[in-house]
């Protein structure tokens, strides 16, 4: 057919003016081959990704996207009016709005659907059907533009159905493969035998990584409308960012195409990697020239995307005024794979005596990484000789017992004999013991006369049996040092508590399975803070709403097994829905779950398995450990509701012990001076590593570290100075 002088035509739904036009061909033929499309392209949106196949016309219309009428007339003179009849006029399609609509006007008994920016209106049967009515002719699907280069469709071999594919979306999995199972239809049944073929394509996963491809020919025998396409997705462990890949449609027989894509996404369900970064504690200074001190950032687990983190030196009491090293800054970029870079500093050696010096790497805005440890120090040790002694001062734990004081003796020692007379300052300071509950204070001068090469000092420490944080701690400060210099000058004193339970709950989780979930289980996690084993058998935990006082608490009984010192037990509880990752192996999953709520709720940990009264607040020696989290729980350790441990913001966050679960102040909130606070959930079972709560035991994260032990069995438990009252 010759198109020439012909032109496309448009109005707004409700226009009766002049119609906008585009002419198709000002040439003196421009023929459209039988089965043949030809595509006109007209004003360009402000959105919008990817550009059209060539257009075989270009115009200037503006279209509005939802509502609307277009003519395909055998003129190029404009239409006028609100439905203008014409013998010019081949073809009229009205889109979106109603019947309704004043100035509307459509072939046939309704209007087309309304498209959107993401879809299109179509004739049916790649553009076979026309029979004068809009609504029965045309069908709303993704856009899918054809230009006269586009396959022939033979409108002559009777009735074509439309074939579409659907989008899939899966979750990655860690290992093997799963399957995107995807669908491909036709409109109508068919008295023919329908053939198309389909073949995958990337996006940005790639084949043989990512998914495996596949393609080759669908068949539909007369009366079949739908066809599967499998596509094998591969599991890993690499935490990436969601990936897309394609199936594509093409050459169909006795069939149109007019969904010819289906989008693939593989949803990435593993965890984001952390970097750390290193302590050099052995920098050799040098007497001149310079050395390289070596830092190591790690990350903690190979990453499918690229990983950048900035760093940069700062002054510790080692300082670039003192020449002491060369400031150094920069980003380190781990490509997909790597686990380690290194960060070189420069450090210029010297001749002069001085301390030992500490330089500081830190490290921020990570990308595609969160940062476990962000600062690395490094110490330059002193390798000059001194005129005088070094004067340095041990550290000390003691057992706080129940009455009385103990002695807490402190040794500050010379490095060598003197021939003269040297001082020096002491005072005791607080650290998270406190004087004079804790410890009585104490303040003086030291006199080592010629030859003397130690001194004492001593700290009287105060006996009670409240159960307190498993270890405190206590300064002792060197200053003012007459004829030596300081080696050490703080002596820290660690008082180690015996008193109260140690089985706790570290960690309450009730988001499970909700949206943006990081897990689909609720759960309750327990801790043994001792340093002896415990059975748990006879023990259950049990939760209640936040309000509410008629019934009973929900109850899980634990097994007979024994929990070892230091180490977690993970107890599986409901789901809330079908979002987020299983848990890591649970330790407990029991038969008859509890369905926690995600912001508040009243969790026990209880000696016996006889479900707990809600008609008031629990008390008495089988309450080992009570929660009460969020802002309306009615029951706590604590006197007011501002007492209550922090609840969790979202379905992403729990409420979690401090110190790891080594901390226990018979006080669960508020998150600055109580127990616990509500970071990202993270379960522990009895596969993490142990986390001995002992003053001799060295946590970057604790400052309070608990070395007690259980009193021999069950049968002596006994409950704590915590305070479980009602909301007033």
């Amino acid at each position: 057919m010759d198109v020439a002088g012909w032109s496309v035509q448009y109005v707004s739904a409700t226009g009766a003016g002049t119609w906008s036009t585009t002419g198709l061909c000002a040439t003196s033929s421009c023929l459209i081959q039988p089965g043949r499309y030809y595509l006109v392209q007209e004003d360009q949106g402000a959105g919008g990704t990817t550009n059209l196949l060539t257009p075989d016309a270009t115009g200037t219309i503006t279209m509005t996207t939802g509502t609307g009428k277009v003519a395909l007339l055998s003129t190029t003179t404009a239409l006028s009016g609100a439905c203008p009849t014409s013998a010019s006029i081949q073809d009229l399609v009205g889109y979106g709005s109603t019947s309704s609509t004043a100035n509307f006007c459509f072939e046939g008994s309704g209007p087309t659907p309304a498209p959107g920016n993401t879809t299109a209106a179509f004739r049916k049967s790649g553009g076979c059907i026309d029979t004068n009515d809009n609504a029965a002719d045309l069908v709303i699907s993704v856009p899918n533009p054809r230009n006269t280069s586009a396959s022939v469709n033979d409108c002559s071999t009777g009735f074509r159905p439309d074939i579409s594919i659907n989008d899939v979306t899966v979750t990655e999995g860690d290992s093997g493969t799963l399957n995107a199972n995807f669908t491909v239809t036709l409109s109508a049944a068919s008295a023919q035998t329908v053939t198309v073929a389909y073949a995958t394509a990337d996006g940005n996963a790639t084949a043989g990584a990512d998914y495996q491809s596949n393609s080759g020919t669908l068949t539909f025998s007369p009366g079949v409308t739908t066809q599967p396409v499998t596509v094998a997705v591969n599991g890993d462990t690499l935490d990436e960012t969601n990936e897309t890949f394609f199936v594509n449609l093409s050459n169909p027989t006795n069939a149109a195409i007019l969904d010819n894509q289906g989008l693939g996404t593989i949803t990435d369900n593993d965890q984001t990697p952390s970097l750390s970064i290193n302590d050099l504690p052995n920098i050799a200074e040098g007497n001149s020239g310079t050395s390289t001190a070596t830092f190591t950032v790690s990350l903690s687990a190979a990453s499918g995307q690229t990983v950048t983190v900035t760093y940069a030196t700062a002054d510790g009491t080692a300082t670039t005024a003192d020449n002491d090293y060369v400031a150094t800054a920069g980003t380190l970029t781990f490509n997909p794979g790597d686990t380690a870079k290194t960060i070189p500093v420069t450090i210029n050696g010297d001749t002069t005596f001085e301390p030992d010096e500490t330089i500081l790497v830190n490290l921020t805005s990570p990308v595609n990484a969160t940062i476990s440890d962000s600062q690395g120090q490094g110490t330059i040790k002193n390798d000059d000789a001194s005129p005088n002694p070094s004067i340095s001062i041990d550290d000390v734990t003691v057992n706080e017992g129940d009455t009385g004081t103990t002695l807490a003796t402190f040794n500050v020692s010379l490095s060598f004999a003197s021939a003269q007379t040297v001082t020096v300052n002491y005072a005791t300071a607080d650290g998270t013991a406190k004087a004079p509950s804790d410890y009585q204070s104490t303040s003086g001068t030291l006199t080592f006369n010629p030859g003397d090469l130690s001194k004492p000092i001593s700290v009287l420490v105060n006996g009670d049996t409240i159960n307190e944080a498993v270890c405190e701690t206590f300064l002792v400060n060197l200053s003012s040092p007459t004829n030596a210099v300081f080696g050490d000058n703080q002596g820290q004193g660690s008082i180690t508590d015996n008193d109260g339970t140690k089985l706790v709950i570290s960690q309450i989780y009730g988001g499970g399975g909700n949206s943006s979930a990081t897990y689909a289980n609720d759960f309750i996690e327990i801790f043994n803070r001792g340093d002896s084993a415990i059975s748990l058998n006879g023990l259950s935990v049990q939760y209640a709403p936040a309000t509410g006082t008629s019934g009973t608490y929900s109850v899980t009984t634990l097994p007979n097994v024994t929990l070892q010192a230091g180490h977690y037990y993970l107890i599986q509880e409901a789901t809330g829905g079908a979002v987020g990752s299983p848990l890591p192996s649970p330790d407990l999953t029991p038969g008859t779950t509890i369905d926690l709520a995600a912001g508040a709720g009243r969790v026990a940990l209880v000696n016996g398995t006889t479900a707990l009264s809600r008609t008031s607040c629990p008390t008495g020696s089988t309450i080992l450990d009570f929660v009460g989290y969020g802002s309306t729980a009615i029951c706590r350790e604590g006197a007011a509701t501002s007492d209550n441990a922090p609840g969790p913001s979202n379905n992403t966050t729990s409420v979690q012990r401090k110190q790891n679960g080594c901390q226990d102040i018979g006080l669960n909130g508020p998150a600055a001076t109580g127990d616990f606070t509500a970071p990202s959930v993270g379960p522990r079972n009895t596969t993490t590593s142990a986390n001995l709560c002992s003053c001799s035991t060295s946590y970057s994260s604790m400052s309070i570290l608990d070395g007690d032990s259980w009193k021999t069995s069950l049968a002596t438990l006994f409950i704590d100075r915590r305070a479980l009252r009602p909301s007033p």
